[in-house]
């Protein structure tokens, strides 16, 4: 797609106001955003202020950005190019509005602070919904009926909390300076209705903003840009709604549609499919039961929307057909992903290691696996401060947040540096992985943490806590090494990515497996009626050339006739 269709110039073109387009999957959503976001510097012309591209993931944002420049470089927008902010939706208010102005509603006396969970100070910020005590991370905040509603979350269950306890704690927490990823939205919402300069300037500012995704747009969300929105504040949306997976956090999907249908809203639609191959795509309108239209023609090579048995104990038997399957269809292995519908089935198709350790030695171990195993450094950086934290005597409660991110703090800096030596040198730092964990990685760990926090102490002044041999305790370590390596006839596609399908929702990928349950497939078989059904339809959009849907092989028989009905095609083909 060299130019804008017909389609996505009518959209770009659109006067200045309130703009609502709901975009089939592959419709070249991002391009045609984009290139809004520069008609929208064109046409506000010299009038003051910026426009923000706000989307739901950073995957989103780093193309938007990358696409945005590069049209930027070519346009003859001049300075008024540079005017425009792309960020995500949360991103944005907390460096609008938390970070700048939140310590005055909350009642700090620093600036505002994102925790994770796994703070030590946070252990005295709990509540209880049923036997024992939850963390502030468990909490979660929406709004229903005009009103702030706190939920906690436990084994995929939520339980409402009684507001007047959940405020109490979130403004004792406040007080500190502290929030989590779900209150930040509150504590936006909460600036912006109790500072009322701090609405009118950033409606100044900000008098034009486009939401991609719009689809993921929750109750809280909704709430800040319609606080936004009554202030002067333009909002656009963009998104699918049969691609609404977030259900759990209340992204239904419904103001998208709603917004659509909204006086005063131009609502547009994109409809033309340039992702995925014509069967794929006449699976996906069977689905939902739309009539995009597919811009691609049909490869020479294997292409389309397949189903095939899962057996039980056989998943060596299935990566090794779709490893043959992809041979066919000319895509190369790195260019696959297999799908599962949570992290638990994601580790077991990565062959993730399981869990060692116990308190900060867990930490470690983490930090360990994941750096030699997965080569993840950020995530064994992040894994190795919740260590580090549970050896310190009484942290600064905003010490975690000031090592994740760089700044001109000396202190932070300096700590910071003395971690990542440690993380890196698996010789005189964190212990090798492959070090049996209990006779010889634990007391490594033991002695090479000593030394650690005598460097921090004397560096940056922060003391070691007590006992530091029973908070590294080889309790729950196994007497083999903490990574393993399964033989080499089980590692069929060692370069193939295995993810959640939230994982790579707005991707466009060669070839798709999809590892579902019956239940997932009964979801998938009835369309985007629900959250499953949609994170099946998903998962379907995201391939290019190729889908696979496994089914276990006892479900096989009552869910044939549907799916060949919706367009895919048994493979291998069942024998007379």
């Amino acid at each position: 797609m060299s130019d804008l269709s017909a389609q996505q110039r009518t959209i770009v073109d659109r006067p200045l106001g309130r703009l609502c387009v709901t975009a089939c999957a592959g419709s070249g959503k991002t391009r045609t955003v984009v290139h809004r976001v520069a008609k929208i510097c064109e046409l506000v012309g010299e009038v003051r202020g910026r426009v923000a591209l706000l989307s739901f993931s950073n995957v989103a944002v780093d193309t938007f950005q990358k696409d945005y420049r590069s049209l930027a470089q070519r346009s003859l927008l001049g300075k008024r190019a540079k005017l425009v902010d792309i960020a995500t939706f949360d991103s944005f208010f907390t460096i609008n509005v938390v970070k700048p102005h939140g310590h005055h509603v909350m009642g700090s006396k620093c600036l505002p602070y994102l925790v994770q969970g796994g703070e030590p100070f946070l252990a005295g910020f709990t509540f209880k919904t049923g036997k024992f005590p939850q963390r502030m991370d468990a909490m979660s905040a929406t709004v229903e009926a005009g009103k702030w509603a706190f939920y906690s979350s436990f084994m995929g269950n939520k339980t409402k909390i009684d507001a007047a306890v959940a405020v109490a704690l979130v403004t004792r927490l406040g007080k500190t300076g502290a929030y989590t990823h779900e209150l930040g939205r509150y504590w936006a919402y909460r600036v912006l209705q109790e500072q009322e300069h701090v609405l009118r300037a950033l409606v100044r500012r900000y008098p034009q903003i486009i939401i991609d995704e719009a689809q993921d747009i929750g109750p809280a969300h909704q709430a800040l840009l319609e606080m936004l929105q009554t202030a002067g504040c333009t909002i656009s949306l963009v998104g699918d709604a049969n691609q609404g997976i977030f259900e759990f956090n209340g992204a239904d999907g419904k103001f998208l549609t709603g917004y659509h249908g909204a006086a005063g809203v131009d609502a547009q639609e994109l409809t033309i499919n340039y992702r995925s191959v014509p069967a794929i795509l006449k699976v996906a309108n069977s689905l939902t039961g739309r009539d995009d239209e597919p811009d691609r023609d049909v490869p020479a090579s294997l292409n389309g929307a397949y189903f095939t048995p899962l057996k039980n104990g056989g998943e060596a038997d299935l990566r090794k057909l779709f490893n043959d399957m992809l041979a066919k269809a000319e895509v190369p292995q790195e260019k696959a992903v297999i799908l599962c519908r949570g992290n638990e089935w994601v580790n077991q198709w990565r062959g993730a290691e399981p869990d060692q350790g116990r308190g900060p030695t867990k930490h470690f171990a983490q930090a360990a696996i994941l750096r030699d195993k997965d080569g993840n450094f950020d995530r064994a950086f992040t894994a190795l401060i919740r260590g580090l934290l549970d050896l310190l005597k009484a942290p600064p409660p905003d010490l975690a947040a000031r090592l994740r991110r760089p700044g001109t703090d000396t202190k932070a800096k300096a700590l910071r540096q003395l971690l990542w030596k440690f993380l890196r040198d698996d010789a005189t730092g964190l212990p090798s992985a492959s070090l049996n964990a209990a006779t010889q990685w634990q007391p490594s760990l033991v002695k090479r943490s000593k030394e650690l926090l005598e460097k921090i102490e004397e560096t940056v002044g922060l003391a070691p806590a007590d006992n530091l041999g029973k908070r590294l305790t080889k309790a729950f370590l196994q007497e083999a090494p903490l990574v393993t390596h399964a033989p080499d006839d089980q590692i069929a596609i060692p370069q193939m990515r295995v993810e959640t399908v939230h994982g790579v929702k707005g991707e466009s990928i060669d070839a798709v497996m999809y590892v579902a349950s019956k239940e997932h497939v009964k979801e998938l078989i009835a369309g985007p009626a629900t959250e499953v059904g949609r994170i099946g339809y998903v998962a379907v959009t995201r391939a290019r050339n190729l889908f696979l849907l496994a089914i276990p092989e006892k479900d096989l028989d009552d869910f044939r006739p549907s799916l060949i009905a919706h367009g895919f095609v048994e493979h291998p083909a069942q024998q007379p």
